[in-house]
């Protein structure tokens, strides 16, 4: 079965024109979301519109999500904007053969309003797109590491707290390391050198001399502070006073509990911005831009957070795909209130039991003539827990 799938975000991004791209068999489609309130013009965010073939409504919105998140890290890469993770709207199906259709909506809470907003870089876009794509035909470990670094650098991007911002990004940098150290040659270990901040001597065993070696874990990130962004030290400076030096140090004392959390957090403002810096530049040398195709942009985000859903299902009569897709606008559902209904908590438990919920909704269609033949609302709980099991009822509005 064929579905158009929709997602959205709000972001600061503003891309004035559709951009299109097609994906195997699968079309996405992104645009401004732009909604007209008393008469002025807000731009939300963005939309995804994904055309998919899924079994059904439920498949679609799952299946269509990992080609809306890929253009998404892309897009925030090229823009240096901040995208939040895109959530699913809807999914209707759009066979031809039908006379009647499904349409599957999450019902979210409203969304947040950004006023600051950035134009996309399409150029950039395009020309990162081009070298990606022709990389995953000719290295696709190294692609993959691409992809999981994007993921990390989008995902830094909304992080409401600075510490999970400079993790994600170290995480994206890891991601990163080995493939930059097979291409600049460098060896995967190296021999450790003294800690203890009074000197910096190669460690070597008491017995036969020979040198001990720890895994070259950040020479990738190293190289590419050091080379390609040139933040270079004087050489009687200690390596963990180096800017290299002290973004892996200080991941490190992180990771293991060797400062406290106050220390490591005062550090930040100026780590996580040269982390971001190093992440891009990785992505840059993997893809083989130069320093001036390489897009830099603007270093501000935006940080941004979402509710959890309800998915409702409602049959369309007599709507033929052509109509739907010719239309100014989409059904929908209106989620107007919902009640719950709980039990008291049983020994020891704390916690007062979800029994039932009450959705009071309504169907809205832009001509007024269409009237749902079944209509049903899917809310998530855990089936191991037989007190969360609930009973769902669609009420009048």
């Amino acid at each position: 079965m064929k579905y158009l799938v929709r997602y959205s975000c709000p972001s600061a991004l503003v891309l004035s024109d559709s951009m299109k791209v097609r994906i195997n068999d699968v079309v996405v489609t992104v645009r401004d979301d732009v909604q007209i309130v008393d008469g002025q013009t807000l731009h939300r965010g963005l939309t995804w519109d994904v055309r998919i073939e899924a079994a059904d409504e439920r498949t679609a919105l799952g299946s269509a999500e990992g080609y809306v998140n890929w253009t998404a890290n892309l897009l925030c890469l090229v823009s240096d904007t901040a995208i939040d993770s895109p959530k699913a709207l809807w999914a209707i199906d759009i066979d031809e053969t039908a006379s009647d259709r499904t349409l599957a909506q999450m019902l979210w809470d409203a969304p947040t309003v950004q006023a600051p907003k950035r134009r996309v870089a399409r150029e950039a876009w395009l020309e990162v797109w081009k070298r990606l794509d022709d990389l995953r035909g000719k290295n696709a470990e190294t692609a993959k590491r691409i992809d999981r670094a994007l993921h990390y650098y989008r995902k830094s991007a909304v992080e409401p707290d600075p510490i999970d911002e400079f993790e994600d990004l170290c995480n994206g940098l890891q991601s990163l390391d080995p493939a930059i150290r097979r291409m600049v040659g460098l060896p995967g270990s190296v021999v450790a050198n003294c800690q203890s901040g009074k000197c910096s001597k190669e460690l070597r065993c008491d017995e036969c001399k020979h040198p001990q070696t720890r895994p070259n874990t950040f020479g990738g990130t190293t190289h590419v502070i050091t080379e390609v962004l040139g933040e270079k030290a004087s050489a009687d400076m200690a390596w963990r006073d180096t800017p290299a030096g002290k973004l892996v140090s200080t991941r490190n004392d992180l990771v293991h509990g060797n400062r406290p959390v106050d220390q490591i957090a005062a550090d930040l403002p100026t780590l996580v911005p040269l982390a971001r810096l190093a992440l891009h530049a990785g992505v840059n040398l993997l893809l083989g831009s130069t320093p001036e195709e390489a897009p830099r942009g603007i270093r501000e985000l935006l940080k941004v957070a979402g509710p959890t859903p309800a998915l409702g299902v409602v049959r369309l009569h007599d709507l033929a795909a052509r109509n739907l897709l010719a239309a100014p606008r989409f059904p929908q559902v209106r989620l107007h209130r919902i009640t719950t209904v709980t039990s008291a908590p049983v020994p020891p438990a704390t916690d007062r039991v979800l029994r039932a919920v009450q959705i009071h909704v309504s169907i809205d269609d832009f001509d007024g003539k269409w009237t749902p033949l079944g209509a049903g609302v899917i809310l998530p709980f855990d089936p191991e827990a037989a007190d969360s099991e609930v009973e769902v009822r669609l009420l009048p509005p």
